[in-house]
């Protein structure tokens, strides 16, 4: 099975979502941030 990190709340200190998810890349490979009505298979 293969994890992934979807970000949900996004801090006000960025501008924009990219700039969380690159901030995140540097920890984690995996990783995306949510949008609404987004549907996640588990």
């Amino acid at each position: 099975m293969q994890k992934k990190l979807i970000l949900t709340h996004i801090s006000q200190r960025y501008k924009t979502s990219r700039e969380v998810l690159e901030d995140a890349k540097d920890v984690y490979e995996n990783v995306e941030v949510a949008y609404d009505f987004m549907k996640v298979k588990l």
